[in-house]
């Protein structure tokens, strides 16, 4: 099955009147020889003047205040577009990366303790909760992969320090949660990793990922690791066994576009903030479908005009 020429004219007409200025930058960059420029602007208008990110860069997390979750996800978009150190964006980015790091746990949080103050999806709820500072793969593994991309402008020791945590954690661990185990992925995808650490991470991720994984198209109406977050193209090292479930995730996302011509998230929180649930769905539907477009184009299933 294949994306046709009018399901994708949708999918794009929803994404200029509806999605977010980063996810319009965003497509544009991607399928219409649109500027990399444009989208570091419209990433800029997260940023605070701490360095981090926030103002619902992760739509379920309203909240102003920066935070390390809100971040990573910038970090995403600027190693996609191999932005360099000496970038605004990356070196005020890198510097409150750095400033939330705690050497205790070796852990950064994820949100600041007054993320409760702003509505959220309530698994982001009680943001001043103790368990928000304890060792985690989520975000700890995925910034790692940053701390290496930008390597010259981190301290040694921290890089370190971290990887053994990492590195130990991930060895010693017969299952990964979902979050965790993307977190993980995105560190093993980092191209400036050292083999010695890349190769054996990447030898037991591979054991993990077939059993994280949700394989039957009759689950993924809800929440949950789909074959598509972990085989992202033809090359994945991690599509080995997934062959046939990603064949039919890609059938299954194809099939399920909406008559707005988008994808919407499985999931809501529309009983706790009924009105900011609105935007962030509708911020939601606007990653989500960029990110299936690209997923689409990756694997060569948009029909050709």
């Amino acid at each position: 099955m294949r994306l046709t020429q009018t399901a994708f004219a949708n999918a794009r007409q929803f994404i200029k009147e509806h999605a977010r200025s980063l996810e319009k930058a965003r497509f544009e960059h991607v399928f219409e020889q649109g500027p990399a420029a444009a989208i570091l602007s419209a990433l800029a208008a997260f940023q605070n003047t701490d360095g981090g990110f926030g103002h619902g860069l992760e739509p379920d997390v309203r909240s102003p205040h920066s935070s390390v979750i809100c971040t990573s996800i910038a970090f995403q978009i600027l190693r996609s577009l191999q932005i360099p150190a000496t970038h605004e964006l990356v070196k005020t980015g890198l510097q409150y990366l750095l400033e939330q790091y705690n050497p205790q746990p070796v852990h950064w949080r994820t949100i600041p303790p007054m993320a409760d103050q702003s509505p959220h999806a309530p698994w982001w709820g009680n943001s001043a909760s103790d368990r928000y500072d304890e060792f985690s793969l989520n975000p700890t593994a995925e910034i790692l992969g940053y701390l290496y991309d930008y390597a010259d402008s981190v301290p040694p020791e921290l890089i370190t320090t971290v990887t053994a945590k990492v590195v130990e954690t991930v060895q010693a661990s017969e299952h990964l949660e979902m979050h965790d185990l993307l977190c993980c992925l995105r560190l093993v995808q980092t191209g400036t990793l050292p083999a010695a650490i890349a190769q054996p991470l990447m030898t037991h991720l591979q054991m993990l990922v077939p059993q994280a994984v949700d394989t039957t198209p009759e689950v993924w109406a809800g929440y949950g690791l789909r074959p598509l977050q972990v085989v992202e193209d033809l090359q994945s090292p991690f599509k080995t066994g997934l062959e046939a479930a990603v064949e039919a995730n890609l059938d299954y996302e194809i099939a399920t576009q909406t008559g707005t011509g988008a994808w919407e998230p499985t999931w809501s929180w529309a009983e706790d903030f009924p009105e900011a649930w609105v935007i962030a769905q509708r911020e939601w539907s606007g990653i989500l479908t960029l990110n299936n477009l690209c997923c689409f184009q990756r694997f060569g299933r948009i029909t050709q005009g």
